[in-house]
């Protein structure tokens, strides 16, 4: 702390406060910052109580007294041999968490969250690769895939058609100008696919790009929208149908597909007659 005041402290308490609740009580020396008005204020409306220790008696706060001084021989030890004072708190912070006390028999974590944090020393939980099956994740896994179902129906999603090996376009993502379009020209192909994932590669510089295949686009070349283009108009002529007049219902439907060389005949031959 840069600032050692009442208003700091309070500062720094909340952040303590909200990730691990308040406190019954707090034992405290008689430093100005513990007994001013605005931090008694404060305890009392979070409902803590103070007990303050007798003026120059450290041993009335033994244990804190004890950890403080294990903490300045780690930093002491640090400062002697050039090294860097706070990864070497932090790893030492991590050891003392870890290792069982030699009263109670159980770690600092265990005693405060009810589980021992992993560090890297291996242990028994590091042998399973699933977690334990418990009501509570069993609940909570049927709880998303129920919401996952419920998403992908509000968005009518379905499953991707790109797949590795096609060549795609991809969106602009990055902000442009509005005459710009959705997709860019270049041309990517995809080269791995995980799930909803998959990484693309410039056909002309070889980058590689991760994104969605919600941004992604098929691109279909000239040859084959032409080819398209020329099905979809064959299938519309061959299935066009003369339609019979309302008015004459007795009307016979001539074919369409008609020889034009017998219909100049059929014309020939009434000239002649």
């Amino acid at each position: 702390m840069k600032k050692i005041t009442a208003a700091e402290t309070i500062r720094r308490l909340d952040g303590i406060f909200t990730r691990l609740g308040y406190p019954h009580t707090i034992t405290l020396d008689n430093a100005k910052q513990f007994v001013s008005g605005e931090f008694e204020e404060y305890c009392k409306e979070k409902g803590i109580k103070l007990n303050n220790t007798t003026p120059y008696w450290p041993q009335e706060n033994g244990e804190v007294e004890r950890q403080n001084r294990s903490l300045l021989k780690r930093i002491r030890i640090s400062h002697n041999t050039n090294r860097d004072w706070k990864q070497d708190l932090n790893e030492y912070l991590m050891m003392y968490y870890t290792t069982p006390h030699s009263t109670t028999g159980k770690t600092p974590t265990e005693l405060c969250y009810g589980r021992t944090i992993r560090s890297k020393i291996p242990g028994m939980r590091d042998v399973a690769e699933i977690p334990p099956s418990t009501d509570y994740r069993d609940q909570d896994l049927l709880r998303k895939e129920k919401g996952k179902e419920g998403e992908n129906k509000r968005r009518n999603a379905g499953t991707s058609g790109v797949q590795v090996g096609d060549t795609v376009l991809m969106q602009n993502l990055l902000p442009g100008n509005k005459l710009q379009s959705n997709f860019g020209r270049t041309l990517y192909e995809v080269k791995r696919k995980e799930g909803a994932t998959a990484t693309v590669e410039d056909r002309e510089t070889g980058r590689q790009f991760q994104r969605n295949v919600a941004h992604l686009k098929k691109y279909v070349g000239e040859e084959r929208k032409s080819d398209e283009v020329t099905e979809q108009q064959e299938e519309r002529r061959s299935s066009s149908r003369v339609k019979r007049p309302r008015a004459y219902p007795d009307y016979v439907v001539p074919e369409v597909k008609k020889n034009r060389k017998e219909r100049k005949g059929c014309g020939s031959e009434r000239t002649v007659q």
